[in-house]
């Protein structure tokens, strides 16, 4: 099931919830831009599965090398510090925009060196065109539904018993 490509709009910097249906889920996206940065941790503990968007690494117009590198820090340590604020247990993918349809996704180390884990992936595509939309929620969706699925089985079976009913 592929979202229709005149449902995938670019980050816009709101907090505008979108409820579609992705791989038989119905599923809720928050996009909160970086402008909100003291919102997101307010988003985490409701969240099934957390998409972090950066922008490709090639050089923009007017900027050198040394300014994307410090953009491409700036992103990496705020990134870092959302997934030390996120459970461990929340899929987790890394959104890397191109408008390269050749390009390949680099490696998570590249963005987040200290952690390892089949929860967090990284994947490219366009916002644009929707090129790799449909293999990044393939992953995501049914991950997120798993893992929601694992949460509430272990928080039932660390619920206290309850009382017997007074007959």
């Amino acid at each position: 099931h592929m979202l229709p490509l005149h449902k995938i709009r670019p980050t816009s910097g709101t907090n505008l919830a979108k409820n579609v249906s992705i791989c038989g889920c119905q599923v809720f996206f928050f996009d909160v831009s970086g402008k909100f940065q003291d919102l997101w941790s307010s988003y985490y503990d409701d969240a099934d599965a957390i998409i972090f968007c950066v922008g490709t690494a090639r050089s923009s117009k007017g900027s050198s090398d040394e300014d994307d590198d410090n953009d491409e820090e700036r992103n990496n340590e705020i990134l870092d510090k959302v997934r030390q604020q996120v459970e461990d247990d929340v899929p987790f993918l890394i959104w890397r925009m191109t408008e390269d349809q050749d390009a390949e996704a680099p490696p998570l180390s590249d963005f987040l060196p200290h952690y390892s884990s089949n929860l967090m992936q990284v994947f490219v595509g366009s916002n644009w065109t929707g090129y790799g939309v449909k293999e990044a929620l393939e992953w995501l969706v049914p991950m997120a539904k798993r893992m929601k699925t694992q949460r509430l089985q272990q928080q039932q079976l660390l619920a206290p018993p309850l009382p017997p009913k007074e007959v």
